[in-house]
């Protein structure tokens, strides 16, 4: 349960969830927080509530880190790649509801794909498998296949200096 308190009032919301990495709360990630019901579907919700594949990899075969400077997302992810096929996905976001359920839902579609596939995922294909994000929010979908390219690159970078 959420209780807040301001100026002697105190909301109690009767939901939990878990932030994905962990920061002070700002005023609009609060403001956010109060709106996220009417604000998004919910699988977005379900998605932002309960992120899947969370934290770090140990060793990981590639990371990418990507931010969004219009609005403050960021996002590091990590990759383990086996046989050519993306094994094992993991991230940390830092931004708004709809930043963190585009990060879980990605990380779930990318999991166990080659790595073209995953290098071929799209913000649109996101967004559609949240069944849709309000039009302001779109914007942060893009963080997450910006992160899986940049962990991949990473992977290349790090496979092809260790064959020269």
């Amino acid at each position: 349960m959420l209780i807040l308190t301001f100026s002697n009032t105190v909301m109690t919301f009767p939901f939990s969830f878990r932030l994905v990495c962990s920061f002070t709360f700002s005023l609009p990630f609060l403001y956010e927080m109060l709106l996220c019901s009417d604000m998004y579907n919910d699988t977005v919700m379900n998605h932002f509530e309960n992120p899947r594949n969370t934290g770090e990899i140990d060793q990981p075969d590639g990371i990418g880190t990507v931010g969004n400077p219009n609005c403050g997302d960021m996002m590091k992810l990590y990759i383990k790649i086996e046989s050519g096929r993306l094994v094992e996905v993991r991230y940390k976001t830092f931004g708004c509801a709809a930043a963190i359920a585009s990060s879980s839902i990605a990380s779930e579609m990318v999991k166990g794909k080659s790595i073209d596939e995953a290098l071929a995922l799209t913000a649109d294909e996101i967004v559609t498998a949240l069944d849709g994000l309000p039009s302001q929010k779109v914007a942060c979908s893009v963080i997450a296949p910006d992160a899986i390219k940049a962990a991949i690159e990473d992977y290349r970078r790090k496979t092809e200096s260790s064959t020269d």
